[in-house]
């Protein structure tokens, strides 16, 4: 009785929630349709451009094939759309790859320019032909060609201050000023800008130019410097200008319009009116004119002539005006004792100056024309002490007798007798060296 019972219970228990179970089923077949509707519906929009072009959506009637999608599974259902999706993307896309022509519009051949090419116009600016290279492979593949790092590095630096004003290279905009350049300020056969040849006349460098100049270089010119009546950088040469003697009163026709006298002026100091040069007197301040020497005296600023003190001592070991001593012409003849062991038999007073035992080298005895010269120019008073009048050997050799050579005072020309020269062999005079 009791399983009877038990049994009775279950079934009308079944009864009751089958039903229930049943329409939950319904429900949940319904949403899995709506899921699929959804996802089919994203990826039409995800692979077809044109949905509308390519989809026509259909008013919903009912069909027979209604009630087949309805008994179709989902899973399969989805399968199917994504598959006619794909499809019809591929199509889409097939037929655009497709456009155009595959076929050559000529016959290959080498055009443009190569790397080789490029390289070379930016080194060396030479041109070339575009397609000016062989387009047939070679037999055994090497590297021909340039690198992009090649060709890089050789692209230029731009320095804008080279680069005319107002105008731009490679980016770079000049600040060159060529506002100043013109034919009148360029140095004359200069060429500069685009045809053009400068016409200013002098110099490129500053040591040929006169600081005179409007363009000024740096030669300085003095009258001193220039021959009488000759004129340079805007200077009048004052050389032998009023070469004259001066004037003394002393004695009848002493002025200078009579022919004046000689600098000595009979002991005492010389004519102011005379003609004289300008002299530097050789000191430390100055290096000795500069010789860097002591026994350098003065300096004839005319000549250039650097005169030295009188030689002292035997074989001239000391140059000093403190009772300089006379020499022989020869170290064989009379005063053969004021040369010094250091000379050979044969030395003359021109080796007091070049090998005397002072060692010093560069000094040589002076010739005629330049005491004559050193007096002109005012050696009395400027070289030679003022009261002073002392006979001076000369390199040269009278050409009337030679066995005699010429010699001068530094106050008045010739010596105490008023001879021009005396005899080598027994002739006695002092001696000044120049350089």
């Amino acid at each position: 009785m009791k399983k009877t019972a038990l049994r009775k219970k279950r079934i009308l228990k079944h009864k009751l929630v089958s039903p229930i179970k049943s329409r939950r089923a319904s429900f949940r077949r319904k949403q899995r349709r709506q899921t699929s509707q959804v996802n089919l519906s994203q990826y039409k929009n995800k692979f077809a451009p044109h949905p509308a072009a390519l989809y026509t959506v259909e008013p919903e009637v009912t069909t027979p094939s209604a009630s087949i999608e309805q008994s179709t599974s989902p899973s399969i259902r989805n399968l199917i759309q994504r598959g006619v999706v794909v499809i019809v993307a591929l199509l889409f896309i097939m037929s655009m790859a497709s456009a155009g022509s595959l076929t050559p519009s000529a016959t290959p051949s080498s055009t443009g320019y190569t790397l080789s090419d490029i390289y070379t116009r930016l080194t060396t600016n030479a041109t070339t032909s575009e397609g000016n290279h062989g387009f047939s492979i070679a037999s055994s593949p090497s590297g021909t060609l340039r690198t992009l790092i090649e060709i890089f590095n050789a692209i230029p630096t731009i320095d804008a201050t080279k680069v005319t004003s107002g105008t731009a290279y490679l980016g770079i905009t000049g600040t060159y000023n060529t506002a100043n350049l013109t034919t009148s300020t360029v140095a004359t056969s200069t060429i500069f800008g685009v045809g053009l040849r400068g016409a200013l006349f002098g110099d490129t460098s500053s040591s040929l130019v006169c600081a005179s100049a409007t363009y000024a270089g740096n030669i300085s010119i003095t009258s001193s410097s220039l021959i009488a009546s000759s004129t340079a950088c805007g200077t009048t040469g004052g050389i032998f200008l009023n070469l004259f003697n001066g004037t003394i009163t002393n004695f009848p026709g002493g002025t200078r319009a009579n022919g004046g006298a000689d600098d000595y002026n009979n002991g005492g100091s010389a004519p102011t009116d005379r003609y004289t040069k300008s002299w530097t007197a050789c000191a430390a301040g100055n290096n000795y004119c500069g010789t860097g020497l002591t026994s350098a005296d003065a300096k004839d600023d005319s000549t250039g002539i650097i005169w030295s003190l009188p030689c002292n001592g035997a074989g001239c070991d000391t140059f000093s005006d403190s009772s300089p001593m006379s020499y022989a012409w020869a170290s064989s003849t009379t005063n053969a004792n004021n040369f010094s062991t250091a000379q050979s038999a044969t030395s003359t007073a021109t080796g007091l100056c070049t090998n005397g035992d002072h060692a010093e080298t560069g000094w040589f005895l002076p010739h005629q024309k330049q005491l004559l010269q050193a007096y002109i120019d005012g050696s009395y008073g400027n070289l030679e002490a003022v009261l002073i009048e002392q006979v001076y050997w000369t390199a040269t050799t009278a050409s009337r007798s030679t066995t005699a050579a010429h010699v001068s005072s530094l106050s008045s020309l010739g010596n105490a007798s008023g001879a021009a020269t005396l005899l080598k062999t027994s002739g006695s005079a002092k001696v000044r060296c120049v350089r």
